[in-house]
């Protein structure tokens, strides 16, 4: 069963599905979760209900996984509750999920390789680093065959739209970008999909060129009039706002930067399509929340952008980066804003990395009142089939 995120409930402060238990607080303060066999929240329990399992890790969490209540610190007691368990009114087919308006899917991180030689006067910088990494041990990280399943299993659901939210290469070379394009091209016609990048691929100022040029078709939208980012597609109901976080940086760093002007424009954006009841999805890179990421990987201006949803608001806001699953929220001006990470869409294996995955979101209704519904499917654990891994609840 998906569990309903409403713009109008709270949202609780997240933790990681394979962490340890936060020590409890007020029991008047907790919510409880269950957890499935994949490590995935399944439901919500009552504070008076908190009862707490232990979980029985096997080799990769195969098997012998035991349910989990987690208690987490919410926001505040004074709601009567946090999150309608109830379904969504749409019709459901024998795979779960709901037969509704938009269905949005989500994946990042693909890294795309095999990564093509590159030549002697390429290698410079940060480039020399960045290929030393992906030799040695990143592309054993990442698995073409895993990704392939995962966009095989993607378009079985029929997504009305899907958002790959960077990191689409590894040095931003320019071969490198037209391999990524055509990976790219299989998972639908530009107009279904779009793109913002991600540090990887604006690895160096000389791949930006490469990089607008490339990938133009999937970042082009309605109020960008090819000027780059952001930029808005709107289909249907749902305004898809679309951010740049990604930037060359020095040696080691891999922290992601909007700029004012990209977040000025951003909010007008924002406030427009919220004037016209659309349901506002905005999507980057790196996490908009600064406590999301290690020290030289976060979002340098999150407070700008923290800022900006404050006053304009959207309905969500979806990012990858750092290769896991993560739930946080963020304030807007008429309730809680849900944030939502995904795993990459290829990784096998390494800490501290989730198994290959990618998210769907249900989104039905208006901005003024519209439910969303999301669903995490990926690698289940101790096997090399992707399925489903039950409901993102936060």
């Amino acid at each position: 069963m998906f569990t309903e995120l409403r713009g109008t409930d709270v949202w609780c402060q997240s933790i990681h599905v394979y962490r340890p238990l936060l020590k409890p607080a007020s029991p008047r303060t907790l919510q409880a979760r269950r957890y499935g066999p994949s490590g995935v929240v399944c439901d919500v329990m009552t504070c008076d209900k908190i009862r707490s399992r232990e979980i029985h890790r096997g080799p990769d969490f195969a098997g012998r996984v035991a349910n989990r209540v987690g208690a987490r610190h919410c926001v505040g007691d004074s709601y009567s509750h946090l999150f309608s368990m109830a379904p969504l009114d749409a019709p459901r087919g024998a795979d779960g999920l709901a037969r509704v308006k938009f269905l949005l899917a989500h994946l990042s991180d693909p890294h795309v390789g095999p990564m093509p030689r590159p030549r002697r006067r390429e290698l410079i910088g940060k480039r020399v680093t960045g290929y030393l990494n992906w030799t040695r041990s990143r592309s054993r990280i990442h698995d073409m065959a895993v990704l392939e399943q995962i966009v095989t299993d993607m378009k079985t659901h029929y997504p009305s739209h899907v958002a790959m939210t960077g990191d689409i290469s590894n040095i931003g070379l320019p071969a490198e970008f037209q391999l990524a394009r055509n990976w790219l091209e299989t998972l639908g016609a530009p107009e279904d999909v779009s793109f913002v990048p991600g540090n990887h691929d604006a690895y160096v100022r000389g791949s930006l060129p490469y990089l607008a040029r490339t990938f133009a078709p999937w970042t082009t939208g309605e109020a960008s009039a090819g000027e780059g980012f952001p930029y808005l597609r709107i289909r249907g109901e749902v305004a898809l706002v679309g951010l740049s976080s990604g930037v060359p940086t020095p040696l080691f760093i891999a922290a992601g930067y909007l700029g004012h002007r990209q977040l000025q424009a951003a909010e007008r954006l924002l406030v427009e399509t919220g004037r016209r009841g659309l349901v506002r999805v905005v999507m980057l890179h790196h996490p908009p929340h600064t406590a999301a990421s290690q020290l030289g990987r976060g979002l340098v201006d999150a407070g700008g952008l923290a800022a900006l949803i404050r006053r304009a608001g959207a309905e969500l806001i979806v990012h990858g980066h750092n290769h896991r699953l993560s739930l946080a929220r963020m304030d807007g001006p008429k309730g809680v804003v849900p944030v939502v990470g995904v795993p990459s869409a290829s990784a096998i294996r390494g800490t501290p990395h989730q198994p290959a995955g990618y998210h769907l979101f249900e989104i039905s209704g208006s901005g003024t009142d519209c439910k969303i519904a999301a669903r995490a499917r990926g690698l289940l654990p101790g096997t090399a089939a992707v399925g489903d891994l039950g409901p993102l609840v936060p």
